[in-house]
């Protein structure tokens, strides 16, 4: 079973290079305003490619993960190391964020997705250089980084995509920057490879794994199963009455075809 063993973070919030081991069960504890949403809300933006059809960030600290437009931060506002309006680590930023995996049972090679991202503080979006799922190894913050002297500078983009490829060959490196279904749906392969991988599934992953960040404690098991679980599906009364209608009306017809057919 492939499980999370490395998380790296390059230019995130107000981690500049970071680089954290974990193994197993993992609790995140920490004061207020300690990073504890800046690591969780990682892990999410790279789950889902950043899709911000799914992306609920900092829902902890905002609306209780009731909403994703009720969200306190965006992708570009964790790039710049946003704290205030006015009050952000970096003008601009290349970001390189990636969660690597490996398989307990040493059955299957190990495995990171991660991106790369620019963003600007005059810019409301950031780019994404890639949606990348390398097989074979486990990246760190080494693999992002150059190094100036005695300082540490997030590496171009082609420079770091050249590393991988070294690393793991061409045919172990995909970048999906284009579509995160399709990324999602390339990492399903790896990580769950028996589960079906389909537009759908990936569509399905993306929403657990936010509803999963996000879970809001605070309510019974039917909202639970309302809010996290079931799809919306309002009822049309008018189209409910027809199709019943309709039902009775086959039952009828079928009850005198029957009466007709005995001798």
């Amino acid at each position: 079973m492939m499980e999370l063993c490395h998380l790296t973070m390059v230019n995130w919030h107000l981690f500049d290079v970071a680089d954290i081991d974990v193994t197993g069960h993992v609790g995140v504890l920490g004061e207020n305003r300690s990073g504890k949403s800046t690591i969780l809300d990682m892990a999410q933006v790279v789950l889902t490619g950043a899709s911000r059809r799914f992306l609920r960030l900092n829902a902890v600290a905002g609306d209780s993960g009731k909403s994703r437009s009720g969200s306190k931060r965006s992708v570009v506002d964790y790039c710049l190391g946003t704290l205030g309006e006015d009050q952000r680590r970096r003008d601009e930023a290349r970001t390189y964020i990636a969660l690597g995996f490996e398989d307990m049972e040493g059955a299957r090679p190990p495995v990171t997705i991660g991106m790369a991202l620019e963003a600007r503080k005059s810019d409301s979006r950031e780019t994404v250089l890639a949606l990348f799922v390398a097989v074979g190894t486990v990246l760190s913050s080494k693999d992002f980084i150059e190094q100036r002297g005695k300082s540490q500078f997030p590496a171009p983009w082609e420079d770091v995509r050249a590393r991988i490829v070294a690393a793991v060959g061409e045919g172990n490196f995909v970048n999906h920057r284009d579509r995160a279904s399709d990324y999602v749906r390339e990492y399903m392969r790896h990580l769950l490879p028996h589960s079906p991988y389909g537009e759908q599934n990936a569509s399905a992953l993306q929403k657990s794994i936010v509803n999963a960040m996000t879970l809001d404690h605070n309510q019974t098991a039917t909202q639970f199963v309302r809010n996290y679980i079931l799809e919306d599906s309002p009822i049309g009364i008018k189209e409910l009455r027809e199709s019943i209608q309709t039902y009775r009306n086959i039952s009828e017809t079928i009850r005198k075809c029957a009466s007709g057919s005995k001798p």
